[in-house]
């Protein structure tokens, strides 16, 4: 793929996406990167990004006033809050920050004349239709006709709402802006029209010779950036709890102790992951590590105790309850604790499948053997 490949984003494929986190554009991103490819934002898509923001939330606020106002009027309603959210900053400023921190650079406004625009309109010359309409998406070609002179080879352009910009066969730019491109010396190959984020993804998978195998690492720090481990652990504590049930030697000291009682406290987990491997659909498995200090009761041998006395008092384990004519002692204390797992990932929507909790061991035992 040429390192001058420029990836161009229309405003109606960051519809609703306002923090710039979706999966589909995070997959897109992932792709560039590996690719060496620019993202550009059009400076006319950003101020239309930010318009919406602004449009959206004063529409939000009206419809929480007039449902507070309705709360009101009904009987039997108390403690009606009437407090709307605040702006806390400029969404200008998150917005650029955003786009920087993700690499999308922004393109500014094309240096086309007033005079060239009205005579594209009077044309009705594409993206302009027949009611004089798309001043904003001509902005747009003509930036992407200059990033073409100035910086690009070829240009991928995302576009949901399609109708201004294609032609036939479906998908294929509008003979109108081939026109402009033969005009200003480019080939009918120089611009890419793609529908989808997805779509647009596939291509440069295709162009670029890419397989999945090598986005795993781009995958893998996806997944860092959108799996909240902590969450994970404990939904499935469960699963774990039984992973010792089935390996008890690994973690509890004694023969026949069983039924551990964890209290969870997997806040300050310190997450690896250790290798991904491609499954169908582009899923992803995941082998993953948790190390973190964890609050344990269990059951053992009062003996068993006793034989290991000195050792599990330098681990902090002590006997809450004994009972020495069944030869039972309930124990308890804070370990270090390491856990090897396993989940599904989908990076197309960022979801989560198929835990597993492959083994669990103490670190401070597992060091002392």
């Amino acid at each position: 793929m040429s390192p001058s490949i420029c990836i161009v984003l229309d405003t109606s494929v960051l519809y609703d996406d306002y923090k710039l986190g979706r999966a589909p554009l995070r997959e897109l991103l992932n792709i560039a990167k590996l690719c060496s490819a620019h993202v550009i934002l059009p400076k006319v898509v950003f101020d239309e990004q930010v318009n919406h923001f602004e449009r959206d939330y004063q529409n939000s606020v009206k419809k929480i006033k007039n449902a507070i106002k309705k709360l009101r009027e009904l009987p039997l309603v108390d403690n009606v809050d009437s407090s709307t959210p605040v702006i806390s900053g400029s969404y200008e400023e998150f917005l650029q920050h955003t786009a920087q921190e993700h690499d999308i650079q922004i393109a500014d406004y094309p240096s086309v004349s007033h005079e060239d625009v009205l005579k594209r309109t009077l044309k009705k010359r594409k993206p302009f239709g027949d009611k004089d309409k798309g001043y904003k998406d001509t902005l747009i070609w003509e930036t992407i006709l200059e990033l073409l002179s100035n910086r690009c080879e070829r240009v991928v352009f995302i576009v949901a709402n399609h109708t201004d910009f294609a032609g036939l066969p479906a998908g294929s730019l509008h003979s109108d802006l081939i026109k402009d491109l033969g005009d200003h010396g480019f080939t009918d190959g120089s611009v890419a029209l793609k529908l989808s984020i997805k779509e647009a993804s596939n291509y440069l998978r295709e162009v670029g010779g890419l397989n999945a195998a090598s986005l795993i690492e781009l995958i893998a720090e996806q997944i860092k950036d959108s799996v909240d481990f902590d969450d994970l652990l404990t939904e499935h504590s469960n699963d774990i709890v039984e992973c010792i049930e089935t390996d008890s030697g690994d973690i509890l000291i004694g023969e026949g102790a069983d039924e551990p009682s964890f209290l969870w406290n997997v806040e300050e987990a310190e997450i690896e992951i250790e290798t991904t491997e491609v499954v169908e659909n582009g899923e992803v498995v995941v082998y993953a590590s948790a190390e973190f200090e964890n609050e344990l009761m269990y059951w053992m041998f009062l003996s068993s105790y006793y034989t290991n006395v000195d050792y599990l008092e330098v681990v902090g384990i002590t006997p809450c309850e004994t009972d020495e004519k069944i030869d039972s002692a309930w124990v308890s204390g804070n370990m270090v604790l390491s856990l090897h797992f396993s989940f599904v990932y989908n990076p197309s929507n960022q979801q989560v499948s198929g835990f597993e909790a492959l083994r669990i061991y103490r670190v401070d035992l597992g060091a002392e053997n």
